[in-house]
């Protein structure tokens, strides 16, 4: 392990959710609404300039060795290339990734980590006015790849960070601070692009969500922000089964060929779900139903959802043992996102007891199942400034750095 550096002057803490899908998964493809909902697990990104003539990037959770540029290098490319600093979002073009490359030879075989320092790269030459020596490092609470938006809220906290730096938003004072309707939009903007480099064409969704927090319905690229949303509890179980989206997605596609007059119908009936979801917050909005009212109804539609998802083919035996382990409690479970495996959520009601929750998550974990007891619908970014004079944040520093499991209750309010 390399010695690790101790944050000093403007260190910043950024903070940003995951996102999962609550109802309407692969009716979206086909034009229908899906609600999707920011998710209590988080990414974090720990900033600091450091003044010397490096720029470190982190990546514990994928990458076990720092990544790291020499201003020189970074000056070099940035003049050749003609990159002009600006807060105006600019997507990487084709010439910018190729004069990149020798840039990221040193990770060219790591998974994940080379379009994730590509996209810090190209947001770190479009935003700093001159190279300047910086230390990064990010870790995520959020299983990766689990179709939980970890990506989105890299992207999220990366561009917080870096436009936070470079003066574009406000610099965060010593308390937890949210942005302005403004500041946000920027955010999410060059969110947009980091994702765009990390996946090529996102729907823009789970950078959104993360960006906002709350829930959204989406529906034929547009977003919509479901008024009235409060934040819900859920176990939140992953498989451990891989997700393809691309192959269920084709499964769906297969199956709706084939059985065109069945499927369509299940599409109109995930609609319903969504409108449902959506008036169901707009009377407790309104008042005119009390949120035990919406747990309620939120149950049924836990279960239709997830009945016709698997009547389209996506479910699979480790999703529907969940439901079976769960329901012995009466509780409701359904997968999340693509399906064929990937994740499972857990409604869970105000009143239901820690003893019962610990002993379904004792039992779920029997099976060789992650669980994660979180909520659905929380805060989008947040960011916070360090008491940088005192030994426990430096002390949270180097366990943040070089611990493989990081204890997540030290960030927990930001």
């Amino acid at each position: 392990m390399q010695e690790v550096a101790l944050p000093d002057v403007d260190s910043i803490l950024i903070s940003a959710p995951g996102k999962v899908i609550l109802f309407g998964e692969h009716a979206v493809v086909y034009g229908k609404s899906a609600v999707a909902a920011s998710l209590g697990l988080r990414t974090y990104a720990w900033m600091r300039p450091t003044g010397d003539q490096t720029v470190t990037l982190r990546l514990p959770d994928i990458c076990s060795s720092a990544i790291q540029w020499d201003l020189t290098a970074l000056s070099d490319f940035v003049t050749s290339h003609n990159v002009v600093s600006s807060c105006e979002p600019t997507s990487l073009t084709d010439n910018k990734e190729a004069a990149a490359q020798p840039l990221l030879k040193s990770i060219a075989m790591v998974p994940g980590a080379r379009q994730a320092s590509l996209a810090f790269l190209h947001l770190y030459t479009s935003l700093f006015k001159e190279p300047q020596g910086i230390e990064v490092c990010v870790r995520s609470a959020l299983p990766v790849g689990a179709g939980l938006g970890s990506s989105a809220s890299y992207s999220v906290c990366i561009a917080a960070g870096l436009l936070a730096l470079n003066g574009y938003v406000k610099m965060p004072k010593m308390s937890n601070t949210a942005y302005d309707a403004t500041e946000l939009k920027l955010v999410n903007d060059w969110a947009f692009v980091s994702e765009k480099v990390i996946h090529g064409n996102p729907s823009g969704v789970d950078n959104a969500v993360s960006t906002y927090g709350g829930a959204m319905l989406y529906t034929n690229g547009k977003m919509e922000p479901l008024n009235g949303f409060k934040s819900i509890q859920f176990i939140l179980t992953d498989t451990c089964v891989p997700k393809n989206t691309k192959a269920q997605v084709e499964n769906v596609r297969i199956r709706r060929v084939q059985f065109g007059p069945i499927l369509d119908p299940l599409m109109d009936s995930m609609q319903g779900i969504s409108n449902t979801c959506k008036d169901l917050f707009g009377a407790l909005e309104q008042s005119d139903i009390t949120l035990s009212d919406v747990l309620t109804g939120m149950e049924e539609l836990v279960d239709m959802n997830h009945c016709i998802l698997a009547a389209c083919g996506v479910s699979h035996p480790s999703l529907e043992r969940i439901r079976q382990l769960t329901a012995r409690y009466g509780l409701r479970s359904k997968l999340t996102g693509a399906g064929g495996g990937g994740c499972a959520l857990t409604l869970l009601r105000d009143d239901t007891g820690v003893d019962l929750i610990e002993k379904v998550k004792s039992e779920l974990r029997a099976e060789s199942f992650r669980c994660f007891e979180t909520s659905v619908g929380c805060h989008g970014v947040r960011w916070a400034s360090l008491p940088l004079d005192s030994k426990d944040w430096m002390d949270h520093w180097k366990h943040f750095v070089e611990n493989r499991n990081v204890d997540w209750n030290i960030l927990s309010n930001i």
